[in-house]
């Protein structure tokens, strides 16, 4: 079976299948991670003493996994790299299964997260913090983002509490965690408060305690910030470091219908209407909305479908396999690496991300029809407060109107 390219097959050697999967990805990463990559490959290729790489077994894995003398965390890395070239070669019908898939399988798991913030004694809360999280999930309170968010944020405060009996989960139990994580940012130090409190009250709830130890002054106070749009020399500028259709349908759904990452990747091919011209969109929390999709969106994802073909499944396709989707961390990565391209991003935290092409398509959109509910429902809002944040750049102009033509250096004093 031949791949897209049309240049190899299940017999081709092995120095021509690393060639072709080195092509096809060099463009996803940088050009020292390219070439780690490629040696990785081909050691691994050494060590089946001249079989190709089609013919690898997990057992081939697990043998080559041993001779690397090597910590455990470089012998994962050296692994993902090879399993990033099988689940290519999976997705092109060049072998059947992925053998460091299937060597994984095999070995045991090692345990998640710093040991050395592993306790050695019980934590009195982390029981009943897992029973919380789990009753949640069973209830489809919670998706699997926000339960993993929940869990480490409960983890940490069970830790901090410790072995402590139940009777000193007190307002000083809660002093004593804040100060022990005012290191985070703010925004993230008042995600974990809320879930500590919703925690708190369901302990509360379910008569494991009293009375809530949360008290007022459990306030975590996030700075206001402007949310940066850009212009539109800016976004015309992103067109220069896209390097094929995909890039180019990725920027277009962020500044052409206002998308966050995480809907961007949870588009399948059937969300599109070509009929109505609309895109079904799933966004945070589960909710749904449907967006028009304008003449020029509609123009690259016709030339997207042209390149890789409209078959049912995700949306916007992952090019090491081609089956699968790419994930939200993956579109903002690809997004803010076309900002660093195009010279349009010049410094760290200069307000110019994935997440500045919504914030543009907002605000050229209520520049356009000064309606605030046009924009809620284009954004995905519940709540009218939360579009107002990021429409201060629209009145700018209104401002500076209003702020400009005002004479003071030649003004009289009132007789």
């Amino acid at each position: 079976m031949l791949t897209t390219a049309g240049r190899i097959d299940a017999s081709s050697t092995s120095a021509q299948l690393i060639g072709e999967f080195i092509a096809v990805t060099s463009s996803l990463r940088s050009r020292a991670t390219t070439d780690k990559r490629r040696r990785e490959l081909s050691h691994f290729a050494d060590s089946l003493n001249g079989r190709p790489l089609t013919s690898a077994k997990p057992a081939d894995v697990a043998a080559y996994a041993a001779t690397l003398h090597v910590t455990a965390t470089t012998k994962t890395t050296y692994l993902s790299g090879i399993g990033a070239f099988y689940r290519w070669a999976v997705g092109h019908g060049l072998v059947a299964t992925n053998p460091v898939v299937e060597h994984r399988r095999g070995v045991p798991r090692r345990p998640r997260g710093n040991p050395r913030r592993r306790s050695e004694t019980p934590l009195t809360l982390l029981p009943l913090a897992m029973q919380y999280v789990n009753d949640r999930r069973r209830r489809g309170e919670l998706e699997q983002a926000t339960v993993d968010s929940l869990n480490w944020s409960l983890y940490d405060f069970a830790l901090s509490f410790g072995s402590r009996p139940l009777a000193q989960l007190t307002e000083k139990a809660i002093d004593r965690w804040l100060e022990q994580i005012t290191h985070l940012a703010p925004g993230t130090r008042r995600n974990r408060l809320g879930a500590v409190r919703g925690f708190c009250s369901w302990l509360v709830e379910e008569r494991i305690i009293a009375r809530t130890p949360m008290l007022r002054r459990h306030r975590v106070k996030v700075p206001r910030r402007a949310h940066r749009s850009m212009r539109p020399d800016q976004v015309s500028g992103l067109w220069i470091a896209c390097v094929d259709s995909r890039d180019r349908l990725l920027v277009w759904l962020g500044v052409g219908l206002a998308l966050r990452c995480v809907e961007i990747s949870r588009l399948e091919v059937g969300d599109y209407d070509q009929v109505q011209h609309t895109m079904h969109v799933r966004g945070k929390g589960s909710h749904e909305r449907q967006v028009p999709v304008p003449a020029e969106v509609g123009r690259a994802l016709a030339e997207y479908f042209a390149d890789v073909g409209e078959i049912a499944g995700p949306l916007v396709r992952s090019k090491l396999d081609p089956v699968r989707g790419i994930s939200p961390s993956y579109v903002a990565h690809r997004i803010n690496k076309l900002f660093a391209g195009s010279g349009v991003k010049r410094r760290p935290y200069d307000g110019l991300s994935a997440h500045a092409l919504r914030h543009t398509a907002a605000t050229d959109v209520y520049k356009r029809c000064k309606d605030l509910t046009i924009v809620r429902d284009m954004l995905g809002h519940s709540n009218i407060q939360a579009t107002s944040v990021y429409l201060g750049e629209a009145a700018l102009d209104d401002m500076r109107e209003a702020m400009a033509g005002r004479q003071y250096r030649d003004a009289s004093p009132p007789s």
